[in-house]
């Protein structure tokens, strides 16, 4: 299964970190209280190495969205069982089933963006139109995006920090201001034509 189908506040590491017992559906939250790394020694082999968070905003319990809920019962039903180091029940493995790693993700990302586009070619060519290709992105992208979504529904920059796990609120900040200012250009385009509609 693909962890990154859902726009999401986790990082990725985050998610490749994710057990089972860090999702109370009883309660509709997650709990992030670790990362899965890779880190390369100086031999050259690259070793997972399970860790908490590097700030203490990373540790933090999110809200369980619906359709959240409904991915991680999907994934649940699988019946898998993936342990690694003493940690039980990922949620997150790969169909060989091994664990999911940051770059594996990125590059899994690529591909599915890559065949839908090969895809979208052909079928566009068939059917005499215009494809609708999809531009690149990376999972660290689809983290922005969940954020601009929250910006969407006015909530506080205080409560994004909390559910982002920003540990400095000058990144939240960063990411408000942004969409607040991308927000108030679309908003004064609207004005002024409605303007234009009443003067004409």
């Amino acid at each position: 299964s693909f962890p990154t189908r859902r726009s999401s506040d986790l990082r990725v590491s985050e998610m490749c970190a994710l057990l089972w017992e860090n999702c109370d559906f009883e309660n509709n939250t997650v709990n992030v209280v670790h990362n899965l790394l890779y880190t390369k020694g100086k031999s050259g082999v690259t070793t997972r190495i399970m860790t908490t968070p590097k700030s203490q905003a990373g540790i933090r319990k999110i809200p369980m969205l619906s359709k959240v809920r409904e991915a991680l019962l999907e994934e649940k039903a699988l019946g898998r069982n993936i342990s690694y180091e003493g940690y039980n029940g990922f949620v997150f493995a790969t169909n060989k089933g091994t664990l999911f790693e940051a770059g594996y993700v990125g590059r899994l990302l690529r591909d599915m963006i890559e065949r839908y586009n090969i895809d979208e070619s052909v079928n566009a060519e068939k059917e005499n139109r215009q494809p609708l290709y999809i531009e690149k992105f990376s999972p660290h992208q689809l983290r922005h995006l969940f954020c601009s979504m929250l910006c969407e529904q006015d909530v506080s920059p205080k409560l994004l920090q909390e559910i982002m796990g920003h540990a400095n609120f000058s990144v939240t900040m960063d990411v408000y201001a942004e969409f607040t200012a991308e927000k108030k250009q679309t908003e004064l385009q609207q004005i002024e034509k409605k303007l234009t509609f009443q003067l004409i």
